[in-house]
């Protein structure tokens, strides 16, 4: 599984069919985790071990990140509340990834939410990308 994730998300749009892929993501997010293969696509080499190993429980919220980094490459514009609910995630890893998905997908229903993470969230990195998804989305609006 040494594929990029850009690929690996970009070859189950081919197989499954975007609104699919989209459909899992979300499940994944929710935390419905029967499809151990469909992880391994999102998460890749680091998926595989987690998963090989058993989940700790303190480690699960990297099925959101893997949720949030497959809508990274594959969101389709539907109406965004599963954005919304990982924009403000307990783990910070999600609501990191959630702002690129924000920024990559210009969704502007975040527009607030983001520019409530840049000023305020806890983590800079989460800040910084919160920061750049308000610039990307702002611009794209006019």
């Amino acid at each position: 599984m040494k594929a990029l994730p850009r690929t690996r998300i970009g070859l189950a749009c081919e197989e499954l069919g975007q609104s699919a892929v989209v459909d899992r993501c979300i499940r994944v997010y929710e935390g419905l985790l029967g499809e151990e293969h469909f992880l391994r696509i999102l998460g890749g080499d680091h998926a595989a071990r987690l998963i090989d190993d058993g989940i700790p429980d303190r480690q699960v919220y990297w099925t959101r990140v893997w949720a949030m980094r497959g809508l990274l490459w594959s969101w389709d514009g539907r109406e965004p509340s599963v954005l919304h609910a990982a924009a403000s995630d307990d783990a910070w890893r999600v609501r990191e990834m959630c702002a690129k998905v924000v920024a990559r997908h210009r969704c502007g229903d975040l527009l607030t939410r983001m520019d409530e993470l840049k000023r305020g969230d806890p983590n800079a990195r989460v800040r910084r990308e919160a920061n750049r998804a308000v610039e990307i989305v702002a611009a794209a609006e006019g």
